[in-house]
């Protein structure tokens, strides 16, 4: 894509991408083996529209029934180093541990100090995901599962999902069938019409859990435009420490019926920096060399919400001008 400004969530790069081989901006994919291909047939698209539909419909179902469960109140004394996660009637969460049953409970705060809790007022315990850093609870990232937008080797546990909205227009629904297989679909908030509507499928398999935090997975991004049918089949990695992560993934982008003959290169990074705070870095090497994407920034999270802020700079593609990248996600 010689002399575009795009980000791997832009618009400018999936017109790129769509384009082909058909000018100078699909240069450096048509390189890579795609190309114009042939047009798919209506009853495909038909298809692959009905599998979307079928796909976003069935997120929200089985989110709705993941929200809806009422799970029964157990309470128990906290294992040895176990941080809990005691979630009250008016929305207050406390973490540390249950250290006397009855009623009230007694609860042991990270800080150390005991507070009673009288059962009435207790909604759920839970063991907490996080982790305890200098006497302060810090939560996991609830976005881990990707960069500003390419993944990681993680998946959504069975049950749980999120809702994104990539570059302020591409929303994305996702939620975890197992805790190896992450299904999610969306199409765009702003459609001029004309045609039919655009959408994009992408599911995520791990097909390897090592020991500790280290995984890998495979997947396709599959973009569906009038009767196009483009993306990227995958395989990532992912190795993740203490308080940073390292994930390097091989992509090869695919145009209808052809393949791309030498593949994209994903290094991505991240570090964690405070209790709601990480720096994020995703970048790509692209086919045959034709120059690279580089984009970091700041993650800004909580227990359930993520706000990504950063810059795309292209290298190498005559142009250095950096571009924003702005996502949201929220967890459920």
């Amino acid at each position: 894509m010689k002399g575009e400004t795009a980000g791997p969530a832009s618009p400018a790069f999936l017109d790129g991408l769509r384009r082909g081989a058909g000018g100078a901006d699909g240069r450096a994919l048509a390189r890579g083996g795609l190309g114009s291909g042939e047009r798919g047939g209506g009853e495909g698209g038909r298809g692959l529209l009905t599998l979307a539909g079928a796909v976003l419909w069935a997120c929200l179902v089985l989110a709705g029934v993941s929200q809806a469960q009422e799970r029964p109140l157990a309470l128990r004394l906290a294992a040895p180093g176990e941080v809990q996660e005691l979630v009250l009637q008016d929305g207050s969460v406390l973490y540390g541990q249950v250290v006397a049953l009855g009623d009230p409970l007694t609860f042991r705060l990270v800080s150390g100090a005991e507070v009673e809790v009288r059962l009435a007022q207790v909604k759920a315990l839970n063991t907490a995901p996080g982790e305890v850093v200098r006497g302060e609870y810090w939560p996991p990232d609830p976005n881990e599962t990707r960069l500003f937008f390419g993944p990681t080797a993680r998946t959504l546990p069975k049950g749980r999902g999120y809702l994104a909205v990539y570059e302020v227009v591409m929303p994305f629904l996702a939620f975890g069938f197992s805790d190896a297989l992450t299904l999610s679909a969306g199409t765009p908030l702003i459609f001029g019409g004309g045609g039919s509507r655009p959408f994009w499928i992408a599911p995520k398999l791990r097909v390897w859990q090592g020991a500790g935090a280290s995984a890998l997975a495979a997947g396709v991004l599959l973009f569906a435009v009038e009767e196009d049918r483009f993306g990227i089949l995958y395989g990532v990695g992912t190795r993740t420490w203490r308080s940073s992560a390292l994930t390097v993934g091989i992509g090869y982008g695919f145009w209808n019926d052809r393949l791309a003959e030498a593949p994209a290169v994903m290094v991505g990074g991240e570090r964690r920096l405070g209790r709601g705070l990480k720096i994020v870095s995703e970048n790509y090497l692209l086919p045959e060399g034709e120059g690279w994407l580089l984009s970091a920034g700041p993650r800004f999270f909580g227990r359930r919400l993520s706000a990504d802020l950063g810059l795309v700079v292209p290298l190498g593609m005559g142009s250095t001008v950096a571009v924003p990248l702005v996502n949201f996600v929220w967890n459920f």
